[in-house]
This record gives structure tokens, sequence and C-alpha cells, in this order.
């Protein structure tokens, strides 16, 4: 555990009136509840005082040095590194809402105390015996001015948030003023973003832990009047509804069968597990003039995904026009990039190393494939016709951007 010096400024003590700026550090704190039974975002919580969290974040630094690190690749190492540098009133905020740290209480700024019984109420503070405050595993972000809970960069996330989640979210053109979808919506981000341009927003995900934690995003970010969530497969809980605009962002691992299923979902042996019925599907949900974006991953040559000609017979079923970008392909004989799928299908499967690498190459050789081709699709009501764009040439930062 972190120890914190007890030395404060002036004008960071509490008065014997009990009196503290919001960002300043009293000596008590009172009534957090115990958090042994508590079920996240199932509590009795009052949900403003999620929106008051993120004022008092802001105003005490926390937000804008978030900020400062590149949304497009978050990096817990690179938070670790750094935080060593912030102002000390800062750290106590950083070690309990970035970098997963057990905290006293007591070091807490004093805005933050009649807070904590909501916080740990809605689920999200657990309280120790010794009187320290943790996550219990995820972390508090700003990204590009939204504010979001979910885990950390990990292979074995329940409330994910990726690269690939930053590719989307950079990419996403809501109409302006019109109903917007998200499928698969996880912990929310681009619902609430969709929110910035969308007179209304329904976020739909089948996990119920994970569609509690958007709920608690959207009373976060204070946009409960135009942010639904609700819980179910795809389009199944708005049945009958259209919009101008749809998003996803579903799972897209390519995931040998062989395996033992991970709880939140998987891509199937070619990553389209989810695609197809979403593509399939929007015909029933798209207005006239509306357009769906989605990112994902699938099985390529090097040159051109081998899912072309499903994507075309999707596109022409559906009365789509279609246009699919390849962003990157990634060699399957790249070590890294092998070692990183290899150990998230150890950590969503929960077999053993050498388990999962045989039911890997045993799925790469059924694929005929040398390559995975990232991609982003968007998609309109119209004759069927599908249009490829190959962006993969060149330098790039990542598999996702140019």
């Amino acid at each position: 555990m972190i120890h914190y010096g007890c030395t404060l400024s002036e004008e960071d003590a509490i008065s014997s009136r009990g009196a503290a700026d919001d960002c300043g550090q009293p000596s008590a704190v009172r009534g957090v509840v115990p958090m042994t039974a508590t079920t996240l975002g199932n509590g009795n919580g009052d949900s403003a005082a999620l929106a008051r969290l993120g004022d008092l974040l802001t105003r005490c630094g926390y937000g804008a040095f978030v900020g400062h690190f590149d949304p497009l690749a978050p990096d817990p190492q690179r938070w670790r590194s750094r935080a060593a540098g912030a102002p000390p009133a800062l750290r106590p905020l950083l070690d309990l809402f970035l970098l997963n740290r057990d905290v006293p209480a007591e070091v807490l700024p004093a805005g933050l105390h009649g807070l904590l019984p909501d916080l740990a109420a809605l689920g999200l503070l657990k309280n120790a015996p010794d009187g320290t405050l943790s996550l219990g595993g995820l972390v508090l972000l700003a990204v590009l001015g939204t504010w979001l809970f979910c885990d950390p960069p990990q292979a074995d996330a329940d409330f994910y948030l990726g690269d690939d989640s930053m590719a989307l979210l950079t990419r996403m053109t809501p109409v302006a003023g019109g109903d917007a979808l998200d499928l698969c919506a996880g912990p929310g981000l681009h619902a609430l973003h969709a929110a910035r341009f969308s007179r209304r927003v329904v976020a739909v995900e089948r996990d119920v832990a994970a569609a509690r934690l958007a709920r608690i995003n959207v009373d976060l970010n204070r946009l409960g009047d135009r942010v639904r969530v609700l819980e179910g497969d795809l389009y199944t809980p708005i049945s009958g509804q259209r919009f101008d605009s749809v998003t996803a962002n579903p799972p897209w691992l390519p995931y040998p069968s062989a395996l033992r299923p991970p709880a939140i979902g998987e891509g199937g042996p070619d990553g389209l597990k989810l695609v197809r019925p979403i593509l399939s599907g929007l015909g029933q949900v798209l207005e006239e003039g509306g357009i769906a974006q989605m990112v994902g991953m699938t099985w390529s040559d090097g040159r051109r995904p081998l899912a072309r000609d499903e994507f075309s017979a999707l596109s022409a079923t559906a009365g789509l026009d279609m246009r699919v970008a390849a962003l990157s392909h990634i060699a399957l004989d790249d070590g890294v990039f092998a070692g990183r799928w290899l150990h998230a299908l150890c950590a969503a499967s929960g077999e053993t190393v050498a388990c999962c690498h045989a039911a890997m190459m045993e799925l790469i050789a059924d694929a005929k494939a040398t390559h995975l081709c990232a991609y982003f699709l968007d998609a309109r009501l119209g004759r069927g016709q599908l249009e490829t764009v190959d962006l993969s040439g060149g330098p790039r930062s990542s598999a996702w951007h140019v």
C-alpha cells in the first residue's frame, strides 16, 4: 500500500468548523458503506453523486492530468510512471481512480467525502476493514471529454476499452439531431459520444454487469435525459424502432471452437460471428439517409479480406450500400502479435498455453489465411453494392490508424 504524508498546506487544512475546499483534505470521513454484498450499479446510491464526482475531479485537476496521455493508446505503465510527478494533492485521486491502489479515506479531498457513501452503494467503491478504499479493478478515464469507468487495458476485460474502441470513436459521425443506436455497448463510450450530436441514444448490451456500468457512466456525464441503456441481444430490445445512426464494436477476435467460450463474447472462427447478424438486421432499423459504422478484424491474404465475397453477399441481401476500408494487414507469423493473441485466448478461455496454442494453429490452418485485416465498415440503405478501400500500405502508429 502507498503511504501518504500528512502535512497539509494552510489552504488545504480543514478548519475547526469542518469547512474545506473541495480539493482540500480533512482529517476524517464518515458513513462509507461496506461493499461486501453490493452488486455493481444495483445499489441504492444517489446517481446525482456521480455528476458531482465529475465536477470535483475536474476542479482538482484529475481530468486534465489523465487527458495528457495519448487517448488512442491507453497505457497503465505510462500512467504509473508519470503519476509520481503529479502534484501531491492529486496523487491520492490518481491512486484510487487510475492506478487501482488502495487509498486511506482520510487523505482524499474534502469534497469527495460526502460522495463516498453513494459511490459505495452504487457498487463502485470497496471499503476494506483497515479503512482503505479501492475501485476493485476499475479505472476512471476522461476520453475526449467523456468520463468513463471501465477496465484498464487487459486481455480478460469485462468492461472493455481498447484501441479498437478508440478506432470507432474517432471515426463515428452520428447524424446531428437524429436518433442513435449503439450495439455491443460495453461501458458505453460510443453511446455517450453519440449523445453529443443526437437527440436520443439507445445503447444495447448483452452483459448485465456491463449494462449497469454503462448506466453509471451515463449518470456520471449527466446524460440520463438522452441516453437509455437496454439489456439484450443486438436488435431484440429495440424491435420496431428505427435510427439515423448505428454504431457497433462487436467482439472480433477469431476464436477457436475447441476452447471454452468466454462469458463476454467472441468473434467466432473468422471474427464475423456477430458482424453477420448486425449487417443482416440493419435494413430493419436504419432510417432512410441513416448510416451504420463499425470496426472489426477478419482473415486476409495480406492484400484484401478473405470475407470480401461474403460482405458483398450480405450487402446485396440486406439492401445495403457498404464500404469496407482495410486499415492494416497483420502477419500471423508476427511474434509480438501472435503472443498477444495467445495471451488473449488463454485469458478468455482459462485454458493452458499449450492447449490455446494448438487450437490457434489449427484455426489458422483451417482459415488458409496469412494475415488478419483490421477494417472500418460503413453502410447505408441502398442498392446492395459493396465498395472496398485499401489504406493498409505505408507506416502507421497502430493496426487501426494510418
